[in-house]
This record gives structure tokens, C-alpha cells and sequence, in this order.
């Protein structure tokens, strides 16, 4: 086990920084741009590019936690993966929809309320996984402790959260078109 736990702690490791580094900095971006209605079309880039990462360290933090502590990971279904890859599937229809083409990196972008509404949502979420991750410090010992697993059992509240208010959202926008 020690061979085993020496080679998965640095893997382990970096995933976990990943995550949380992902959704502090996506939070600070998606704070600003929810206060100023505006920013850097890079930075726009920056959260998409964030979303995919939490995406990739969610789904693999889970796998190992499968893999390592069955019993404790119990209950652990991807849920955070998912809903990091529906927020960037949301991402990429609100660039799609309201976002000119042939952007720059320094153009400044502002967003419609139809947009808001679903950015507001995902800096919600993000801003809780945030919060939630930096309660959890990673140390050189990470795999030999379980709280990395339990990490991300708390971060499946919210993100079921924002599975069920997305489609909520979905849901009455489609129903206002329709009227």
C-alpha cells in the first residue's frame, strides 16, 4: 500500500489544488462580472477553461475515491462532473447566443439578462464549491486520509442544486418563447 499511496498522493494532490484553484479563481471572475456586467473577454475564456478542469479533477478525485475507499465514497456519482459540464455546456450558449464572433482577448463583453440570469446561477454554485473546497487542506499524506472523499460528497449539494434550478430556468425561458 505504501508504494501504491506514494505514487497516488502527488496524482491526488494536484487534482484537489486543481479543483480548488479552479473555483476560487472562477468565482473572483464570475463576482466581477456579475457586479460590472462586463469583462475581458479572456477572462471569459479563463472560466470556460476553469469549468473543463473542475470537470476533469472532479470526475477523477471520484474515480480514485471509488478505487481506493469504496465504502466511504459510497453515494459518489459524478454529480459535480456533471453539472461542471452542463455549466460549460451553458457557458457555450451564452457565447454562442450572445457573444459577437471574432472576439479578442482584451474586447469587453456585457451580457443580456437573459444571460445573467444563468451566470448568476453558475457564481452561486461555484461560489459554494469554493467555499466548500477551502475547508478541506491537502497535505502529502492526502490518499491515507478519507476528507478529500467526503470534499466531494459536500459538493454534490449544490451541484444537484444547480441541475434542478437550471432546468428550471430552461424550463420558463422555454415556456416565455413560447407564448
Amino acid at each position: 500500500m505504501s508504494k501504491q499511496q506514494d505514487y497516488l498522493n502527488p496524482q491526488l494532490m494536484e487534482l484537489v489544488h486543481s479543483f480548488q484553484n479552479e473555483a476560487y479563481l472562477t468565482t473572483r471572475i464570475l463576482h466581477r462580472l456579475i457586479n460590472e456586467n462586463q469583462i475581458p473577454y479572456a477572462q471569459w475564456k479563463q472560466i470556460r477553461r476553469g469549468f473543463e478542469v473542475m470537470e476533469h479533477s472532479s470526475y477523477e478525485i471520484e474515480k480514485m475515491g471509488r478505487a481506493i475507499y469504496p465504502r466511504h465514497a459510497k453515494g459518489l456519482e459524478n454529480v459535480t462532473t456533471n453539472t461542471s459540464s452542463l455549466i460549460t455546456s451553458n457557458l457555450e450558449y451564452i457565447e454562442e447566443n450572445f457573444l459577437e464572433e471574432d472576439l479578442d482577448r482584451t474586447d469587453i463583453i456585457t451580457f443580456p439578462p437573459e444571460a445573467l440570469s444563468k451566470i448568476e446561477l453558475i457564481y452561486k454554485t461555484t461560489a459554494e464549491w469554493n467555499e466548500i473546497s477551502n475547508q478541506y487542506t491537502v497535505s502529502t499524506a492526502i490518499v491515507q486520509r478519507t476528507s478529500w472523499v467526503k470534499m466531494m460528497k459536500e459538493l454534490q449539494e449544490p451541484s444537484t442544486v444547480f441541475q434542478h434550478q437550471d432546468s428550471l430556468i430552461d424550463f420558463r425561458s422555454h415556456l416565455d418563447s413560447s407564448l
